[in-house]
């Protein structure tokens, strides 16, 4: 008789921790095997955040952990684990983990595979719906991935449609970077962050995440269609008739680029005689990097995050669900504006992302309302309350996952086990059980 796994419940109150208890509880006499050692690679810092994470969790049940990473994302891992975990040999490794496609992550698949040819590959979905194209990606250069971990159950059910194309199983194991925040005090966050960057508790602050133009680039991809950072300057035209209609707030407007921008564009540059309550913030890129405070823990800080389908925008509406009178959460209000949409990959437009379909944050395709709906979102209490109640509904069904590390650490090790074909007889009896 085949053992039926369940997963987490998704709710807020689980009725399991995560699905290894349950596992053991309907299999008292199951055991699970060991991994040696894990290769995670980190090569930005938001990805960073995750597989620091994924690394404790694994040190934790035995595995001998590695990074595989570059620049500034060393030095935050550092910090968390000290100087031993960085091997200027690559060494033999049994899983490697990955978040994207770009030739760093594509080529220190290759060398693990010189030394174990049999290595298992794992992608870590950072953002919904592009676990899809670095699949393709990976197996078009003969790096077929084993097992694939999404952001929600809509992308695994996305990555399962596409049938015979993409044959890893895809299992949901929720949002990682958001599970992290979830532990901390998101009021105390707020102070710190604020005094780091020098801002007063009342002022209102606006953080813009991401790519100015509104082209999302395809791993690492470069921008053929050049559009002046029209979003960007967008919003802060749009910011300066807000602070003019609010002459007795004070507004701070802080600019984040995204990590491939690496010449990014100064925002001041954008705009000209803006009012005397409003204050532009903006470091280089490699500033931003090596501040204390991490993304998500600034856009936390904020009154409202502007952003271009940006993982943090996920976090945020996650931790929507949290809001109350005593902790405010922001506010993501996604702009991708139609002139730019059909030079984005496809898994990337509204009508493909859930997050805006069912309505859990704001979004705007026009350039004629971009102001009126960002008003709307520092200050209409009645337009906030829309989005919280959409937060709270399906959209947390489908995101809200508890411990995503520890589940995506049980079902590796399911596969590394017993194999794909366990696995995927125990999602299919999920899915019996869910329906």
């Amino acid at each position: 008789m085949t053992a039926k796994m369940t997963y987490l419940n998704t709710r807020v109150s689980p009725e399991k921790t995560y699905e290894n208890a349950n596992y053991l509880q309907v299999n008292p006499q199951a055991r699970l095997g060991e991994i040696g050692r894990v290769n995670f690679v980190a090569d930005y810092p938001g990805i960073t955040q995750i597989m620091s994470q994924l690394g404790e969790v694994f040190l934790h049940y035995g595995s001998q952990i590695e990074f595989v990473t570059k620049g500034p994302a060393q030095n935050i891992l550092e910090k968390k684990f000290g100087q031993t975990l960085f091997p200027s040999v690559m060494t033999r490794p049994d899983w490697i983990f990955i978040a994207n496609a770009e030739p760093f992550s594509t080529e220190r698949i290759k060398k693990a595979q010189l030394f174990n040819p049999k290595v298992s590959i794992g992608i870590v979905e950072q953002t919904e719906n592009t676990a899809i194209s670095i699949y393709n990606l990976l197996k078009a250069q003969d790096l077929t991935p084993n097992i694939i971990f999404s952001i929600s159950k809509v992308s695994a059910t996305n990555i399962c449609k596409t049938g015979s194309v993409i044959e890893a199983p895809a299992i949901p194991v929720g949002n990682i970077e958001f599970e992290q925040l979830l532990k901390k005090d998101i009021n105390k966050i707020k102070i710190e962050a604020r005094n780091a960057l020098g801002i007063k508790p009342e002022s209102t602050l606006i953080t813009f995440i991401g790519r100015p133009d509104g082209i999302i680039y395809e791993n690492g991809g470069k921008n053929e269609h050049p559009t002046n950072s029209l979003t960007l300057k967008q919003s802060l035209s749009s910011l300066k008739i807000i602070a003019n209609n609010h002459k007795e707030k004070e507004f701070v407007f802080v600019y984040m680029p995204h990590p491939n921008d690496e010449n990014a564009v100064d925002p001041n540059s954008l705009i000209d005689e803006l009012p005397d309550n409003v204050k532009i913030m903006s470091k280089s890129q490699q500033e931003w990097k090596e501040f204390s405070s991490s993304t998500s823990e600034i856009t936390t800080a904020s009154d409202l995050l502007l952003t271009i389908r940006s993982t943090v925008g996920q976090t945020i509406a996650l931790l929507g669900v949290h809001e109350s009178e005593q902790t405010f959460i922001p506010l993501a209000l996604h702009i991708l504006f139609k002139e730019f949409q059909p030079h984005i990959e496809n898994s990337a437009l509204p009508s493909n992302l859930a997050i805006l379909k069912m309505k859990a944050e704001p979004f705007v395709e026009s350039k004629d309302n971009l102001t009126e709906v960002i008003e709307k979102c520092l200050f209409n209490k009645d337009f906030q309350r829309e989005f919280r109640k959409n937060q709270k509904g399906q959209f947390q069904e489908e995101y809200y996952h508890i411990q995503p590390a520890e589940r995506l650490w049980f079902w590796t090790m399911m596969y590394h086990t017993y194999g794909e074909k366990r696995v995927k007889d125990s999602l299919l009896d999920y899915q019996n059980i869910s329906d």
